[in-house]
């Protein structure tokens, strides 16, 4: 039994010694051929190309160059004035009409017939000669006197007063007047005053000859003796 294992050792041994290269062992240096990759750039420059291509044949610039070449030769064609032979002598052929804007220009031009009267100053007659010692001069007359203002005095019983206004002696007999307060309103009938206590609307007495003759926004207006005065509300 050893006798086969160590047979096998052996084996193994030179087996192992065999795979091991040398130094008379001859190397292959055959490189593996590189496997061929196509480049991105090649790919992104063909997308460009065919992109300039698209955008080339959608414009197509040389139509348009065409068609205003033909335009421009178009329009000179229908200005020119071709000269016809009759009877042995060139006339000239009439000549289209103009566009309308062309008459719309020419008559903006030309002023209308006011306008162009307008500009014409009319000449002044000639001054006639005035003869010397043929008229002779008005005497100055007198004026009338001048007549004396007159200050226009209102009526009494139009003027309103106030209470300081009022003639010494016409404040002198006055009654006691003592204003508590008041109500105004647009409706005449909704208007009233405390004077002295009482509850009074307009045109009521209040004593000795005052009367109260209207209610204002700001007061009360009242009468004595034909004087009109006003008072401020409280």
């Amino acid at each position: 039994m050893s006798f086969i294992l160590d047979a096998l050792k052996k084996l193994e041994h030179k087996r192992h010694r065999s795979s091991l290269p040398g130094l008379l062992t001859v190397h292959d240096f055959t490189s593996e051929k590189p496997v061929k990759r196509f480049p991105l750039a090649y790919f992104l420059a063909a997308v460009l190309l065919v992109n300039a291509a698209v955008m080339l044949v959608w414009l197509h610039p040389w139509r348009s160059d065409n068609q205003h070449v033909a335009k421009q030769a178009i329009d000179s064609q229908s200005y020119e004035a071709p000269l016809v032979r009759t009877g042995g002598e060139i006339s000239e052929k009439q000549t289209p009409a103009l566009p309308q804007r062309d008459a719309g220009i020419k008559s903006a031009l030309t002023p209308p017939p006011a306008a162009r009267q307008a500009d014409v100053i009319p000449q002044a007659p000639p001054a006639k000669p005035i003869a010397v010692g043929t008229k002779k001069i008005p005497e100055a007359l007198p004026l009338p006197p001048a007549e004396p203002k007159i200050n226009s005095i209102p009526a009494q019983g139009e003027t309103i007063y106030d209470k300081n206004e009022l003639p010494a002696s016409v404040q002198q007999g006055l009654p006691d007047i003592l204003i508590a307060g008041h109500i105004y309103s647009n409706n005449p009938s909704s208007r009233m005053v405390n004077i002295n206590g009482k509850i009074l609307r307009e045109g009521q007495s209040i004593a000795g000859g005052l009367r109260l003759e209207d209610i204002t926004e700001y007061g009360v207006v009242l009468n004595y003796q034909g004087y009109r005065f006003r008072m401020r509300g409280y």
